[in-house]
């Protein structure tokens, strides 16, 4: 298994740090090492997200980060690492600081009034200890800022949000690039 000195993907455009977002209450360490969070018979529309590190700047990636994520499934439920179906995952970059899942699209779901738009939280550390601790959003979701329910969250920031594909022409297999500049 060799790596280029390239990074998988290009840096994004403009190179912005990725902005921190709120961790949330259903943070948990020690999530399966797994490159597949929901399996075949978890209910919900397939989602693949892949990316790569950045160090600040975006001249280089950062090779063995650790990329952990979570989210809620297709009805906005949260699942704990007691479940056999968690929806929570620890990764680890590879030698040119890319990442890659297999998922289900998290559905949104009413918090404190009004919605929270769907979204996967990230964790991000890197070999040196620096930690970036912020959420994904989709492009077009109606929930975002101003229409968020947590009024402290960052979904308004355009380092946040990616825009999602069709595989193969199928709304319901879709997939996204979400690159994370330290």
């Amino acid at each position: 298994d060799t790596c280029s000195t390239d990074a998988q993907g290009s840096a994004p455009q403009p190179c912005a740090a990725t902005g921190a977002d709120l961790e949330g209450p259903y943070y948990e360490p020690k999530a399966s090492a797994t490159t597949v969070l929901a399996g075949p018979k978890e209910p919900g529309d397939r989602l693949k997200v892949s990316g790569s590190v950045f160090a600040h700047g975006c001249t280089k990636t950062v090779a063995g980060a650790t990329v952990e994520v979570w989210h809620a499934d297709a009805a906005g439920q949260y699942r704990d690492l007691t479940h056999a179906t968690s929806l929570r995952a620890t990764l680890t970059t590879d030698c040119n600081g890319a990442y890659g899942f297999d998922t289900i699209l998290p559905g949104a779901y009413l918090d404190a009034g009004g919605y929270r738009p769907r979204h996967i939280h990230f964790r991000v550390t890197t070999p040196s200890g620096k930690v970036l601790i912020t959420q994904l959003y989709f492009a077009g979701d109606p929930y975002l800022s101003p229409n968020d329910s947590c009024g402290s969250c960052k979904s308004d920031d355009a380092s946040h949000i990616i825009q999602l594909n069709p595989i193969g022409g199928v709304k319901t297999n879709q997939q996204g690039v979400f690159h994370i500049v330290m």
